[in-house]
């Protein structure tokens, strides 16, 4: 058994088998936060019989997911910009703009801080209300990066509140990205998107097909601005980076509109089951958020987080060490809702650490 540290993101089945033995395949995931009910069908079935695809080269500008995908979202296709998912997206946002300084929203995804670092951009950490951003000092030319859900605590900004930021930021040459990778899984996206407000001056929305659609390994993902910030992003980006098979899965996965239905109306009880369920353990607090995750502080225990994750792993599960987040503690996990099966294997294996403590 390996006793390294854990890669930075979830998803890592592969590693998981070698540091600690079994089939690759076989690992329960809760690490990465994936709608359990999916790939569509339809977008498996496209895929069967588009293989034949992979013998020519795809479309340079992915001209039809496109327009599909802009459908879905609301917004037209000359917003929209196809990318090798929404990791891609921000790495692009980032070349494109060169901002001075960066201030991060924490705790969030490590993805903004890599692909800053990337780029040499010195990034700071937000830990206040996104409120407080309004009245806080920024430099001119300062990017705002956050989440909408945030991760790993699937918090929701208001939108009006949002967009007080990007005026604010609009009067000093800045930019707000907002990264939508997990919009999907709330009740009423609409509501708090800032999509339909893409074209605006200074804002960038990133998003992604990966999670909602559980779609990782086509990496498929967008990003939506201006006409002429997407020109800059568009500039940077690799020909052919976005497969023939990726965008076959698009267009049939944004057409399921009975997909979509049913995945927004199994999780969000199946969430509040699980985090009813993880509270009973009384060996958490848990944060539900409104996202298909949830953030365990595990204080209550007396367990750090490395403890959890060995022993579920040695259990054949997956979870999400989250003492690697900004301004969590080494007591804080996050774990994927699952299905109702699933997730009382989790919370039968986390009991079982307790008892074995």
């Amino acid at each position: 058994m390996a006793d390294g540290a854990p890669p930075a993101h979830g998803g890592q089945r592969r590693w998981a088998a070698e540091a600690y033995g079994g089939d690759a395949t076989r690992w329960l995931d809760f690490s990465a936060n994936l709608n359990p009910l999916g790939p569509p069908q339809c977008v498996m079935e496209a895929l069967r019989h588009g293989l034949g695809e992979i013998a020519f080269y795809p479309d340079l500008e992915a001209k039809e997911a496109t327009r599909a995908l802009a459908g879905y979202l609301g917004v037209a296709p000359g917003q929209l910009l196809l990318t090798s998912g929404g990791m891609e997206a921000i790495y692009l946002a980032v070349r494109a703009l060169q901002p001075r300084l960066a201030i991060i929203r924490e705790p969030a995804f490590s993805g903004y801080r890599e692909a800053l670092g990337a780029s040499g951009v010195p990034a700071l950490s937000f830990f206040g209300p996104a409120r407080d951003l309004l009245t806080a000092r920024i430099e001119p030319g300062t990017l705002i990066v956050l989440g909408q859900p945030g991760n790993p605590a699937g918090g929701l900004e208001d939108r009006t509140l949002l967009l007080a930021l990007l005026g604010r930021l609009q009067g000093i040459g800045g930019h707000l990205l907002v990264d939508e990778a997990f919009i999907d899984f709330v009740e009423r996206p609409e509501d708090h998107s800032l999509r339909k407000s893409a074209n605006e001056p200074g804002l960038i929305v990133v998003g992604s097909l990966t999670k909602f659609y559980t779609l990782p390994g086509l990496r498929v993902g967008y990003a939506l601005a201006a006409a002429e910030v997407l020109q800059a992003l568009r500039r940077q980006m690799t020909p052919w980076s976005i497969s023939s098979l990726a965008q076959l899965a698009t267009v049939a996965a944004v057409s399921d509109a009975s997909f979509v239905a049913e995945s927004r109306r199994f999780l969000p009880p199946a969430r509040r089951e699980f985090a009813t369920a993880l509270q009973g353990t009384g060996a958490f607090a848990v944060t539900e958020g409104r996202a298909n995750y949830l953030l365990l502080d595990a204080t209550p225990s007396g367990i750090p987080a490395a403890r959890w994750t060995r022993g579920a792993a040695r259990r054949g599960i997956l979870v999400r060490d989250a003492s690697t987040f900004p301004g969590l503690t080494p007591y804080h996990l996050r774990v994927a809702v699952r299905t109702p099966a699933e997730n009382g294997r989790l919370v039968q294996a986390l009991a079982e650490i307790v008892r074995a403590r």
